[in-house]
């Protein structure tokens, strides 16, 4: 009822994505998408409806889409570290390495000791696939090893990251 008195009525749009997103299937999550973009029409900056529009294209299986989304939370608010990794992420799964350097290059900025956007940084540059990138990220690499305990769950990544481009590196000589 809220909606046919004031078809921009942000809390029904999203009470009604939220409500569909928790029925958990493609169908649901389509009309999700469909209340949240009325929702963005309503309030374009409004974080949350972002957020939300972000993780429904994710269930989608559009990360493409979602990357745009991310991308418009990391303009609202350059220095949020979650929005920032997850956009790299993003762009490194649709295979824009490059782009995803760029984002992890600004979270790490913004937020130095982070470690778990520091390795995702590495993945990025390994995945550049250069040896001047490869060199980079090995640098990268062993800071991040020298710093982090043994037992911390980035570590055994950290190596394997760091050995894979070691043969990778050598098979190019």
């Amino acid at each position: 009822q809220a909606l046919d008195r004031d078809p921009r009525y942000l809390p029904a749009h999203l009470g009604l994505a939220v409500l569909y997103r928790s029925r958990q299937t493609q169908e649901e999550f389509a009309k999700a998408e469909e209340q949240l973009r009325k929702a963005r029409a309503a309030d374009p900056e409004n974080r949350r409806v972002l957020r939300l529009l972000a993780d429904t294209l994710i269930d989608l299986g559009r990360p493409k889409d979602a990357a745009v989304a991310f991308q418009a939370l990391v303009d609202l608010d350059p220095g949020d570290l979650d929005v920032q990794n997850r956009l790299g992420l993003l762009l490194l799964e649709v295979g824009d390495a490059r782009s995803a350097c760029d984002s992890f290059r600004r979270a790490r900025d913004g937020h130095p000791g982070h470690d778990g956007v520091t390795f995702n940084l590495c993945l990025a540059l390994a995945a550049l696939d250069t040896a001047a990138e490869a060199q980079d990220a090995l640098a990268i690499l062993k800071r991040l090893l020298e710093k982090l305990p043994a037992d911390d769950p980035i570590t055994g990544e950290a190596v394997r990251l760091r050995d894979a481009i070691l043969r990778r590196e050598a098979g190019r000589k």
